[in-house]
């Protein structure tokens, strides 16, 4: 029995370029995924208590940003087949638009405060959901974080963005059940981490040392 088709949908400017760009992004890099779980009491109960602190997204943020410093050969991109280092530490943040996905990009996060990284974030996604935002915006990435905690995802393994090296996926925030030391049991917030690196450039060791540092900095809720 032959297949009743209702519609034809035709992709769009920004889904062709999607689809080119991660294609291209499956086909060449050697994607590897890492998965790490994380304890955010910390961060939520803080950002609960006092909505001037920073919140999970600012410090989960702030955190990657530190790990980039320490870890250098994870901020970059591939020029002409090689690893290419770059100073700048541009990390952008994968957003769900009306007019498809599009990744802002947060310039030089290591050396922003907290109060002004939560301004640039703010600032620069509502641009984008406006459809205000110039190709700037949306330029020279060296990280991106991709998060799907907001939809419900515990864990996923996010395509690398081209020409970056590596990815980070974000899951929900869960409350579990978890022992403790000096009470037996108690409930914590804990989220997956999903750090996906291109083997052709980075090893798994190192990449599990970049995913640890992301995760440190997170628990200890300072970025």
């Amino acid at each position: 029995m032959a297949l009743t088709v209702t519609e034809i949908l035709e992709p769009t400017s920004i889904r062709r370029m999607i689809a080119g760009r991660l294609g291209a992004s499956h086909r060449d890099a050697v994607q590897v995924p890492l998965h790490r779980t994380v304890d955010v009491t910390s961060v939520v109960t803080a950002s609960r208590a006092d909505p001037a602190a920073p919140n999970l997204v600012d410090t989960l943020l702030m955190a990657t940003a530190r790990a980039l410093v320490d870890h250098p050969s994870f901020n970059g991109v591939v020029k002409d087949g090689k690893h290419a280092l770059v100073r700048e530490v541009n990390i952008g943040v994968a957003a769900d638009t009306p007019h498809g996905l599009l990744v802002p990009v947060i310039r030089e996060v290591d050396r922003l405060s907290p109060g002004e990284l939560r301004f640039r974030r703010k600032e620069i996604s509502a641009r984008v959901l406006a459809r205000k935002h110039t190709l700037e915006d949306l330029s020279d990435g060296t990280f991106t974080v991709s998060n799907l905690g907001t939809l419900g995802i515990d864990v996923f393994d996010p395509i690398i963005n081209p020409p970056q090296l590596a990815i980070l996926g974000v899951g929900r925030v869960r409350e579990e059940v978890v022992a403790d030391g000096a009470s037996g049991m108690c409930v914590a917030a804990r989220m997956t981490l999903s750090l996906c690196f291109d083997h052709r450039f980075h090893d798994g060791a190192p990449a599990a040392r970049f995913l640890a540092s992301i995760a440190s900095g997170l628990e200890a809720g300072n970025g």
